[in-house]
């Protein structure tokens, strides 16, 4: 299991910092070895897309584990980009809010 607050990683989950780049790296490495990636209870703000490949679990801790776009997400991109869009299989996602209400597209 990757917990995106573990080292190397280490999101805040604090709805201040910009949690992007830890999320983001997690999923990465989940996705060559096949892991689920959690995502403890907080808020965690995201400035671009996050991109989540084939074969991963996202977990969290229900509505306490939030993803949300921060202020400065930009309104053309997508908050959750799948890529290859025609290949992602075998993706979960569960127990996890999130809110998108500053960008453009999920």
């Amino acid at each position: 299991m990757i917990n995106v607050k573990d080292p190397p990683y280490n999101a805040y989950g604090d709805n201040s910092h910009d949690d992007t780049v830890a999320i983001q790296a997690a999923f990465t490495a989940a996705s060559s070895t096949l892991q689920k990636v959690i995502v403890p209870a907080g808020v965690y703000k995201t400035s671009d897309e996050l991109v989540p490949t084939a074969g991963i679990i996202i977990e969290g801790e229900g509505t306490s584990s939030v993803i949300t776009a921060a202020s400065t997400f930009p309104s053309n991109k997508d908050f959750i980009r799948f890529a290859p869009a025609q290949t992602v299989t075998g993706l979960v996602v569960r127990d996890l809010a999130i809110i998108t209400l500053r960008c453009g597209r999920m």
